[in-house]
């Protein structure tokens, strides 16, 4: 799988560049379901391995792999 266009875009312009990749990559895809006549099986271990990427709290890690996310009074903090 290539890497996100997001990530080798940065900035306001990278940005709108980047959806434009992502359309005509969805577009492609598309077609060719369409033309194969089915729908390829997903593969929810790449998914979720894009999503661990996207992490930011060591708790996030634990729970992603199957512990228990363990909640301490003192460690929380309140963001308003």
């Amino acid at each position: 799988m290539r890497p996100s266009p997001k990530l080798l875009l940065p900035g306001v312009f990278g940005a709108a560049i980047a959806e434009a990749l992502l359309k005509d990559e969805r577009v492609a895809v598309q077609t060719e379901c369409v033309q194969v006549g089915s729908v390829p099986p997903l593969d929810p271990n790449e998914f979720l391995d894009d999503l661990k990427k996207t992490y930011v709290m060591k708790v996030q890690l634990v729970v992603h792999a199957g512990g228990a996310a363990a909640s301490k009074a003192d460690d929380e903090i309140t963001f308003f």
